[in-house]
């Protein structure tokens, strides 16, 4: 059968796929935002996760084809489950994972398909499951789904665009899709498909800089995260409960509570603004959030009065080899393109701090942070 996406047209869907799509834990991404909060700043952006699950199992296959001109089961049912163990609000939920529970989204999603019906299905057909969790780990062929120029970014960029409403993420998929290959256990692109590869690593940038790390979208997380953080540490939340709720599911769970303030002005949208805010270079300055909190505090606003935010941008560490026309090493892409080269240059270490509260105290939380941070 085949599903009508809006972004790659028809996705062609396999009687075991099929069934694994319909199980409950696939139809749970129906409801998580791809984006978390970013609706609240691109009111487009209600994309879920469910359907970029199944824009990386096609693109999987795509270039599948042009690299090792075979389909692989195994390789496309690990695109598929990628996504499978997020909580709700996608990343904005990975902070619980990492700080109660000590693992990952993506640690959590292998558990899953290990102890539920998912493993039945695929134990069930031809596929070997051992080889779906090594490719979800990114392990030998995996790469094509979790690379750098993978499948997984491939859908996220240009699905995240169109929903967001910018044109920072559109990519030449046609050419990049056919000048890919596998070398030295990585992804890496043909000389005639540098400049495919050089946009792509490029809008990621401005995906980052424009959507993925807008200032109101950082305030937003971080209230929803101190949010979440006092009902679990208070008992109101079960963590293991949680982290397979949908996000209507936490946010009315949350919003029901006590102390609700915070999740209440986000579902009112009466955001915290910005105090004090800055970009600076990592390697030169040191951050000390705990000194943030304690001036802050000292002006009289209690712990849910302002919210913290610092944010890193990496550019992307994973070699992308170059090759030529015979397969043979010309070099990483970062020394043949002058353009990735000092792409990387300028973004490496910068990051991003936020300091933001009720409007009526943004004028002396800056006044104060003015005087006892510096930079260099």
């Amino acid at each position: 059968m085949h599903i009508r996406d809006s972004i790659l047209g028809a996705i062609e869907i396999s009687p075991t796929e099929l069934k694994i799509i319909e199980t409950k834990y696939m139809q749970r991404l129906h409801y998580v935002k791809q984006l978390g909060f970013s609706y609240l700043v691109y009111p487009g952006a209600n994309n879920t996760r469910f359907e970029h699950s199944l824009g990386a199992m096609h693109i999987t296959k795509e270039l599948s084809r042009n690299i090792f001109h075979e389909n692989i089961e195994e390789l496309n049912c690990a695109a598929l489950l990628h996504d499978i163990g997020h909580g709700p609000f996608s990343h904005q939920f990975d902070f619980a994972f990492k700080k109660y529970l000590h693992t990952s989204h993506e640690e959590i999603g292998k558990q899953l398909i290990k102890s539920t019906e998912i493993r039945d299905i695929i134990s069930d057909s031809s596929m070997s499951l051992s080889r779906v969790l090594n490719f979800m780990s990114g392990k030998s062929k995996g790469v094509v789904v979790s690379g750098s120029i993978g499948a997984d970014r491939i859908d996220y960029l240009m699905r995240d665009s169109k929903y967001t409403g910018v044109a920072y993420g559109i990519i030449d998929y046609n050419r990049i899709k056919s000048k890919l290959a596998i070398f030295n256990r990585g992804i890496a692109v043909y000389e005639g498909g540098i400049v495919g590869a050089e946009s792509m690593l490029m809008a990621r940038y401005f995906m980052f800089s424009s959507v993925y790390l807008h200032h109101t979208t950082l305030i937003i997380d971080q209230m929803f995260t101190k949010a979440l953080m006092h009902a679990i540490e208070e008992g109101l939340v079960d963590i293991n409960e949680a982290k397979s709720f949908t996000d209507s599911m936490l946010f009315n769970l949350l919003l029901s509570m006590p102390n609700n303030g915070l999740i209440k002005r986000i579902n009112e949208r009466r955001l915290y603004k910005r105090a004090f805010y800055k970009e600076f270079d990592t390697a030169e300055t040191d951050i000390n959030e705990q000194r943030i909190s304690d001036e802050v505090e000292k002006l009289g606003l209690g712990e849910d009065e302002y919210v913290i935010s610092l944010s890193h941008f990496r550019p992307e560490d994973d070699k992308v080899y170059v090759l030529d026309r015979s397969g043979k090493k010309i070099g990483s892409l970062n020394e043949v393109s002058p353009l990735i080269s000092t792409l990387q240059g300028t973004s490496k270490n910068r990051s991003k701090l936020i300091v933001a509260c009720d409007p009526k105290n943004t004028r002396i939380v800056g006044e104060r942070l003015n005087k006892i941070l510096s930079f260099k």
